[in-house]
């Protein structure tokens, strides 16, 4: 599935069921500490074993727009979303972020998806409100491959 039809199929799944979210690491960042920041930095590059997937600082309710660099050798999108209470990311994602598991509040397209040595900027879109939130490629194969990050917004 080349990139553009991968964007397409997973933001109209999740835009039409409400969304799933991120790209980057896997390790649960519960315990960061996160600054109030309008734009955020993401950056992502090959590594050994997948992808290197960099957030500063953690997105917080004031979070307006992403820089979203690809130091990659393949194309990456994302999304950003708000996992609903009673739903892991794993659960949301499956779902595609169907039957309320998810609500995309910020999503990269076809135009907004940095190619290999590109950087793009990202708006979100909808308000960042308290709950759990990832971010992530949603290229299939892509988070679990270290394009994930969750976080907390108080």
């Amino acid at each position: 599935m080349n990139l553009k039809a991968a964007i397409v199929a997973t933001a109209a799944a999740l835009t039409l069921g409400v969304g799933a979210a991120g790209c980057g690491d896997d390790e649960d960042s519960s315990g960061d500490e996160t600054a109030s920041a309008e734009e955020v930095s993401l950056t992502t590059g090959d590594t050994s074993d997948g992808f290197a997937w960099e957030v500063e600082p953690t997105p917080t309710a004031e979070t307006k727009t992403i820089s979203y660099t690809n130091h990659s050798k393949q194309p990456h999108a994302l999304i950003i979303a708000r996992i609903n209470e009673g739903f892991t990311f794993d659960e949301a994602y499956k779902l595609r972020g169907e039957k309320g598991s998810a609500t995309v509040v910020a999503e990269s397209d076809e135009k907004t998806s940095p190619k290999p040595d590109e950087t793009v900027t990202v708006d979100v879109t909808k308000p960042i409100k308290p709950g759990s939130y990832a971010m992530f490629c949603p290229i299939p194969g892509h988070y679990q491959q270290g394009q994930l990050k969750e976080f907390e917004v108080e």
